[in-house]
């Protein structure tokens, strides 16, 4: 990385993550999910429809997903 660059991407620790997973209620893990997925969207400036469109699935259900609405199927 040059200097003044920002890190773009973080390393995950997928055993700590499997287990935060592993004992956090459904509810909690659609929300979380929902609100990283807006936070990701946002961050990449698309909208709603923009990131359907990229997904080839319909605008309420990204809407759906963003809201941690437990009837989507994924």
């Amino acid at each position: 990385m040059k200097a003044g660059e920002t890190q773009k991407y973080q390393l995950l620790d997928i055993n700590a993550l499997m287990y935060i997973i592993r004992y956090m209620d459904v509810a909690t893990l659609l929300h979380r999910f929902g609100s990283s997925l807006r936070d990701a969207r946002k961050r990449r400036g698309l909208t709603q429809a923009q990131l359907a469109l990229l997904a080839s699935v319909p605008r309420l259900k990204v809407i759906q997903i963003e809201r941690g609405d437990a009837s989507v199927s994924i």
